[in-house]
């Protein structure tokens, strides 16, 4: 994952199942490696971004919808999320990242399908529009720098 050779898929569906797994590919040896994690809620339509941090890269995923799924189940609609999950490369977890959030700057409204990108200079992670029962055309900035280390 360091050597920008790689790259990293997580949560999805199918149609007929959800996914919460994480699966790299790694492009010099064309081989799909699964890496397990202590991902919990199946997540699809989110938007993530891998990363260069100090001392390791950071995978972040952001919105999407979520639920808790079993193989099996009958298939749930999910509901919409605007929580951050954080993933470790160096150790394969994710955590969930608090977000500062008062009235003066308030969190992102629950969405999916949304776009990010991430501003190096800066160390913040963009959020631009996404579905939330309708179409959204807001502009979001989550400063990630306590995450990320020194650019």
């Amino acid at each position: 994952m360091h050597d920008n050779t790689s790259v990293l898929i997580y949560g999805g569906w199918n149609n007929k199942v959800y996914f919460s797994d994480v699966i790299i590919l790694d492009t010099i040896k064309n081989e799909w490696i699964e890496i397990e994690t202590n991902s919990e809620l199946a997540r699809w339509n989110h938007a993530s971004i891998m990363v260069e941090a100090i001392p390791h890269w950071r995978f972040f995923v952001f919105g999407g919808c979520e639920t808790s799924y079993q193989e099996g189940e009958k298939r749930n609609p999910g509901k919409f999320t605007n929580n951050v999950q954080l993933y470790y490369v160096e150790s394969p977890n994710f955590h969930h990242l608090e977000l500062d959030q008062s009235e003066k700057d308030p969190k992102p409204e629950k969405r999916e399908l949304c776009s990010l990108l991430y501003d190096i200079k800066r160390r913040r992670m963009i959020v631009f529009g996404g579905y939330s029962n309708e179409w959204l055309d807001d502009l979001w900035s989550l400063d990630v720098s306590q995450v990320v280390g020194p650019s």
